[in-house]
């Protein structure tokens, strides 16, 4: 009777699961680096505005 609940697509699924989950969190550290390298040069614009204006 064990044959009813033996999925032999459940393993590839998992493995699927994993692989989505590791692309997602490769996605979000790539668009936070994104955000970072932004951020730093609207800094670096913005210090060079203030010390033009001087």
């Amino acid at each position: 009777m064990s044959d009813q609940n033996f999925d032999p697509m459940k393993k590839v699924r998992a493995h699927r699961d994993r692989v989505e989950a590791k692309r997602q969190r490769r996605s979000d550290e790539w668009r936070a680096n994104i955000g970072i390298g932004i951020s730093v040069v609207a800094l670096a614009l913005s210090i060079i505005a203030l010390w033009r204006s001087w």
